[in-house]
């Protein structure tokens, strides 16, 4: 089931999906004669949803669900983050600020996406359809427009400044949100590497996907976004405590095991 774990626990975002601010304005003020008027009788208003997880220490993930567009969505990374509402817990919307998914423009983000309904179906542990690197929160994304009942989900995350290897956790993207509290505990940064706590029902097998980012020094003749992702997948059990972790670290063959509990 793409929207729970083994035992039926809703793997959900920390907050309920809103409208983006530019879908009420659509609906109020624009019309197919381009005359600017209120209430707008008839106006289709496109449904772009978003919402967030933050997990580990401050580590943002912006989910956006997208459907009956007329025409593609360009949105900057700022403008959909600014949709939301403010953190309630003030240290955490002060370190965001600092270190969170879009509010810095000496950073990249890592944009990844897949497109659901009559589209062929796709197993639970395939990848993202589509997935780039953006160079700060003021580049502009592209949703597509797909027809009714198809629909887009769109995961957005920091990455960093380019210049050294980063793993990124994608999480189960085989679920419709990937990063959930739910599932994932923790994200322990490590050099060139990733651990990620995460719990379940004992015996349950999940499947994790991570991005590998290399430095732009690294590329070979080339810095473009998809020549600098590649792909690590890991599937887990779940152990008797009904927690596990994830390692993956460069030059390394990815780990499973069941944490320490003291």
């Amino acid at each position: 089931n793409r929207s729970i774990n083994s035992d039926g626990e809703i793997l959900r975002p920390d907050i309920g999906m809103v409208s983006i601010d530019r879908s009420y304005l659509v609906e109020a003020f624009e019309t197919p004669s381009g005359k600017h008027q209120w209430p707008v009788e008839g106006a289709q208003r496109p449904e772009n949803m978003i919402s967030r997880s933050v997990v580990g220490d401050g580590l943002e993930y912006l989910h956006l669900l997208s459907a009956d567009l007329e025409a593609s969505l360009e949105a900057s990374i700022k403008e959909l983050a600014k949709s939301l509402p403010p953190f309630q817990n003030r240290d955490q919307e002060e370190k965001n600020h600092n270190e969170g998914c879009c509010s810095s423009s000496n950073t990249e983000y890592l944009v990844y996406m897949r497109r659901y309904g009559n589209s062929p179906r796709v197993t639970d542990n395939s990848l993202i359809e589509s997935v780039y690197i953006v160079k700060d929160d003021d580049a502009t994304i592209t949703i597509p427009s797909v027809p009714l009942p198809e629909f887009t989900l769109t995961h957005i995350t920091r990455v960093g400044d380019g210049r050294k290897i980063s793993y990124i956790l994608l999480g189960e993207t085989g679920k419709w949100v990937p990063i959930s509290k739910n599932r994932i505990t923790n994200v322990v940064p490590r050099s060139a590497g990733l651990s990620v706590y995460f719990r379940g029902t004992p015996d349950e097998h999940v499947t994790l996907q991570f991005a590998r980012i290399s430095a732009y020094n690294e590329s070979k003749g080339s810095n473009s976004s998809s020549s600098r992702i590649t792909f690590v997948q890991l599937t887990c059990r779940i152990g008797s405590t009904g927690t596990a972790l994830a390692v993956v670290q460069d030059g390394a063959k990815g780990l499973c095991t069941t944490p320490h509990v003291q």
